[in-house]
């Protein structure tokens, strides 16, 4: 008789799994898979039944994952990884000299792109693959070996590399500078400040890096 710790589930279980987590919905992790919303729901019922534990918490918004899922998640996330990868680079020759790199627009092509033809010269036999948006794509599912991103260095299960460190810098125009003059960094406090919720190093940042309070809102 097989014993219950030695059974693995199925890889199109793992795999239904892990996209219904990413999207939060059956419906759309089936139509990515290329199956139908009804199988994926049974590989789910299946994996669930296999490990004897919820991975999801449902309703009619779509689907949640619980405590034990999300656990669950993190540990099979980088074999998933890891098997997707490997299989790629034996199945696809080609695949060992193709070097895919995902990267912000900004970033690819005005620092990336013009410094290119270096890595070419120095390593002709790789194909490069340069691809750009402001989504943060999937090793496994994008198909991608390098992504360049902005932000925390807290993307867990991945080898991460700093390219260079941001600086951040205040700015002023002119005219206003003229009006309402700044010597150093304390007279920031008395001044009206531009809000924005896009930078990852906001105003809060800023003046904690120069050891001050950050001026009240009024």
């Amino acid at each position: 008789m097989e014993k219950q710790s030695d059974h693995l589930p199925s890889i199109k279980s793992l795999r239904v799994f892990e996209q219904v987590a990413h999207f939060g919905n059956v419906a759309r992790a089936a139509e990515e898979l290329s199956i139908t919303p009804s199988a994926a729901s049974h590989q789910l019922a299946k994996l669930e039944r296999e490990l004897g534990c919820i991975l999801f918490n449902r309703s009619a918004k779509g689907v949640v994952l619980t405590l034990s899922g999300e656990h669950y998640l993190r540990e099979i996330g980088p074999i998933l990884l890891s098997l997707t990868q490997a299989t790629a680079r034996i199945s696809n020759e080609k695949a060992r000299s193709n070097l895919r790199i995902h990267c912000a627009p900004s970033f690819g092509l005005l620092w990336l792109l013009p410094r290119i033809h270096k890595f070419r010269d120095s390593y002709p036999e790789f194909q490069l693959t340069l691809s750009c948006s402001y989504e943060n794509l999937s090793f496994s599912r994008d198909n991608i070996d390098i992504a360049i991103r902005h932000g925390f260095p807290d993307w867990n299960s991945f080898e991460i590399k700093t390219i260079r460190h941001e600086r951040m810098s205040v700015l002023a125009s002119p005219e206003y500078l003229k009006k309402h003059p700044v010597n150093q960094a304390a007279d920031l406090i008395h001044h009206a400040l531009i809000l924005s919720e896009s930078p990852l190093i906001q105003w809060p940042q800023w003046f904690a890096s120069q050891q001050l309070r950050q001026p009240d809102k009024e």
